[in-house]
């Protein structure tokens, strides 16, 4: 997501959870790669427009919701609760 890549991901646990519901977008698949799977990829490495909108859209919600920023205001928000 901060290098601006497109990406292809297993959906564990946790992505499923706290990643994918944050809004990323991604070619996903569960235990077995399929023929959709490698349409969808070729698609995203062959059009420039809807990958640079995809790796851009990814970057956005990557800043907000998992930037170190996110996480300082976080933990100060937790730390003075706590105080």
């Amino acid at each position: 997501i901060y290098f601006r890549k497109p990406f292809v991901v297993h959906t564990y646990p946790v992505y499923s959870a706290d990643i994918r519901t944050a809004g990323i977008r991604a070619v996903e698949f569960h235990y077995n790669i399929t023929d959709d799977v490698v349409a969808q990829t070729r698609k995203l490495l062959d059009d420039d427009a809807l990958c640079e909108e995809i790796v851009e859209h990814n970057y956005q919600i990557g800043l907000k919701h998992f930037s170190y920023e996110t996480l300082e205001n976080i933990l100060e928000l937790v730390i003075n609760r706590n105080m």
